[in-house]
Parts: C-alpha cells; structure tokens; sequence
C-alpha cells in the first residue's frame, strides 16, 4: 500500500541532513547526473500536454475515460 507519509518522512530526512530542500537535492544528485533535463516537481502547461493520461472505468467497467492527475491538475 502507497504511504505518503513513509515518503514524506524519508524526504525531510534527506532535507535534514542535506541541508538542502528536497527539490534541490534529487536534482543535483539524482537528475542532473542521469541527464533528466525535463524532469520537474512542478510541470510546466508544455510539459503537462505531454503526460502520460491516467484511466478509470466507466459503464460497469465496460470502458475507460480519462482522468487528470488530480495533485497536478490543481496548479
């Protein structure tokens, strides 16, 4: 099961001990050394055109409609 707060612990840990917010420091050390240049916390409207789409079912399951990302969709 997906814990929010399992994550958000880990990630005021590595601010902690960083002393980097959490942003900065998946950047520096994890998405500037692997090349991710369009890799963002916050997607810009180009980027968000771009995102994979998320499905729910409809009609008893019969078919699918999309649906935003919901924690993205409110920016």
């Amino acid at each position: 099961m997906y814990s929010n707060a399992g994550i958000n612990t880990a990630g005021r840990i590595v601010e902690v001990v960083s002393g980097m917010s959490y942003e900065d420091f998946m950047a520096k050390r994890l998405f500037d050394p692997l090349g991710m240049t369009d890799t963002t916390w916050r997607p810009t409207a180009e980027q968000m055109k771009r995102m994979a789409k998320t499905y729910r079912p409809i009609d008893k399951g019969k078919d699918l409609e999309s649906m935003p990302i919901s924690p993205l969709a409110q920016r």
